[in-house]
């Protein structure tokens, strides 16, 4: 007998924050981001870069629901254009349920699992 755990899971975009994490970028990209305007714009504060993992983690909406892409306290949309590292949606690639559905089938398959 085969006894299934679910799993549900988010994926979360936390957004451009001001940590120290930039000690860790060459000068070149630190250069580039500080060009950017619309990226410098929407930097964020901690408390706002921790907003959306906390909505993640415990609001009750996600109860039973998983596999969406959240920023900024919401389910991302596509992006209409350029994606950036600090949020404006996912890429087309990065969302496929046709693809997600036949991944599913053949981990179902490789592990020699049936389909709940």
């Amino acid at each position: 007998m085969t006894t299934w755990l679910r799993v549900l899971a988010l994926s979360v975009h936390p957004g451009g924050i001001q940590t120290n994490l930039s000690q860790y970028t060459t000068p070149e990209e630190m250069a580039a981001f500080i060009a950017d305007e619309e990226a410098l714009r929407q930097v964020k504060s901690i408390p706002q870069g921790a907003a959306t993992q906390v909505w993640a983690a415990t609001a009750p909406v996600w109860e039973g629901k998983g596999g969406k892409y959240l920023e900024d306290v919401k389910v991302a949309e596509p992006s209409s254009g350029r994606v950036s590292t600090i949020g404006d949606g996912y890429g087309a690639h990065a969302y496929d349920p046709v693809n997600e559905e036949k991944l599913w089938k053949l981990s179902l398959e490789l592990v020699k699992l049936e389909n709940p």
